[in-house]
């Protein structure tokens, strides 16, 4: 049996169409619990329609600003995750080569144990296993397999950086601002908290039954250092 280590996974990275957006800008509903403008709720009656437009107009000027920037981008910070009793937490250091490639290596605290998981458009690898690395064609199904963690890889590389992933309807939560401030996409919720509207989020949280993924960002910062 494959060592089932205790760490938790993130990753983003740049491009969602603004195509996305256009599906869900018609109906919405002030939140008076949360303060949030959830938009894109189909199930909903009552339509904020201005207040979602302009919501999704800034979301989209964010998407743009995403996917004209550089590709290459790192983070650390540190990272925990929960699949039902099974839980724990491990410092995080990403690197997010280009749109389709990164490496994540989360160290253990206390044992100093790490992982690396390296991603391309070949397939997944981890490494630090007992026996040596393991290999598949998706880096999802790898860490359930290996590590029995449900981790939304491909969403999460989008979501650590406040945007929702492609390809996926959701619904949207936007904050006073009109900052995005948490998504419901693939049954997943996910929440964002951010310094600012036009700021990277320092802390992600995504929820879906009884598995719970967390990151706290502590730096970003692009492939030059800066």
């Amino acid at each position: 049996m494959p060592q089932r280590p205790s760490f938790r996974l993130q990753l983003v990275c740049v491009a969602v169409a603004v195509v996305l957006l256009a599906g869900c800008a018609g109906q919405g509903t002030r939140s008076a619990t949360a303060s949030a403008l959830v938009c894109g709720d189909s199930r909903d009656a009552t339509a904020i329609a201005n207040a979602c437009s302009q919501a999704f107009m800034g979301l989209g000027a964010r998407i743009a600003a995403e996917k004209t920037a550089a590709q290459g981008w790192s983070l650390q910070g540190r990272a925990a995750i929960r699949t039902g009793r099974q839980g724990g937490s491990a410092r995080i250091e990403w690197l997010q080569s280009d749109l389709d490639s990164y490496s994540v290596t989360l160290s253990a605290p206390v044992t100093r144990q790490s992982w690396r998981l390296d991603v391309t458009p070949r397939g997944a690898a981890l490494a630090g296993l007992d026996g040596g690395p393991r290999h598949g064609p998706d880096a999802a199904v790898l860490l359930r397999e290996v590590t029995g963690w449900d981790i939304p890889v491909d969403s999460l590389r989008y979501w650590l950086r406040g945007l929702p992933a492609p390809g996926s309807p959701a619904v949207y939560r936007f904050g006073a601002d009109n900052a995005l401030i948490g998504l419901d996409q693939s049954g997943w919720r996910i929440g964002f908290s951010r310094a600012g509207a036009e700021e990277l989020p320092f802390r992600v949280e995504a929820e879906r039954g009884d598995s719970r993924v967390r990151l706290l960002i502590d730096e970003w910062s692009d492939t030059t250092g800066e």
